[in-house]
């Protein structure tokens, strides 16, 4: 997930005719799953586990001993291991496209250990339920007793502050994701966005006159998609000589707006057509 996921937006739901449509302009609130999400603060990705008694795996503050019953986290959470049968499992589940799966697990050949770990996180989100970690025991944990985990300096700090005041200066409910352990998540996923970019096409100038190329995405190079999103080699003067055009039909002022406003998907230039 990222974070816009969690964010609660107004809405109203006494509309007559569309009810329901959400004002992205207001925000009032924060979904109470945030708290259940593992994260790094310099990552746009979101993970939450939606397996049996995941979310009650509390906050024991760092491991302080190995002897049984002592304070502080008894549990961590690391990705599954080269070879383990949840490491093939979910490598499995994680080349499936869409909510079909194949029937090829005894027939495949595992050799990707936990392969989002190599993807960028835009292409992690779209494949949501599809990627596991796992839960391991940090010492001997006697009948019981609780399972503690650790959720981090940030998550701590924001609770004694949260905590600290009084509950009518609270204006919210606390929310604050899981800090994931250090080096959990690869350096691909971090200092990186969950907005989809264009990738920009380099040397336009040399594209020939009428080859049209795909437009790609920034993250993964993949094309975009749409029948629309392509780039066309035009000849040189082309633009002057479509204002030309657009003038003598008194369209001009639609074609200034499809040079210059951002979220028209049509634009024309010097050298390209999309």
């Amino acid at each position: 997930m990222k974070e816009d996921d969690f964010v609660i937006y107004k809405s109203n739901s006494t509309e007559e005719f569309v009810r329901n449509i959400i004002d992205k302009n207001t925000v009032v609130g924060t979904e109470l799953l945030l708290n259940y999400a593992y994260t790094h603060p310099h990552s746009p990705l979101y993970l939450v586990p939606n397996a049996p008694l995941a979310s009650y795996i509390n906050h024991g503050g760092s491991m302080m001993s190995i002897k049984p019953k002592s304070k502080g986290a008894n549990v961590k959470v690391q990705w599954p291991k080269d070879g383990s049968n949840s490491a093939k499992l979910f490598e499995w589940t994680y080349s499936q496209n869409g909510n079909h799966f194949s029937t090829n697990f005894d027939g495949m050949n595992f050799k990707s250990l936990n392969p989002w770990l190599n993807d960028h996180p835009i292409d992690v989100i779209e494949r949501s339920g599809k990627l596991a970690f796992e839960y391991v025991a940090l010492r001997d944990i006697h009948n019981g007793e609780e399972i503690l985990i650790d959720y981090g300096d940030l998550w701590e700090e924001a609770w004694k502050e949260y905590s600290g005041r009084h509950p009518y200066a609270r204006d919210s409910l606390f929310r604050h994701a899981i800090n994931v352990p250090e080096s959990f998540f690869p350096d691909n996923w971090l200092n990186t966005t969950d907005k989809y970019e264009i990738a920009e096409l380099q040397d336009l100038d040399a594209l020939p006159r009428g080859v049209a190329l795909p437009m790609t995405y920034k993250h993964n190079g993949k094309p975009v998609g749409s029948k629309y999103a392509y780039v066309v080699g035009l000849e040189k003067g082309f633009s002057d000589k479509f204002l030309e055009y657009s003038e003598q039909k008194g369209v001009v002022e639609l074609y200034r707006k499809l040079l210059t406003e951002q979220e028209v998907s049509f634009r024309v230039d010097a050298h390209i057509h999309m």
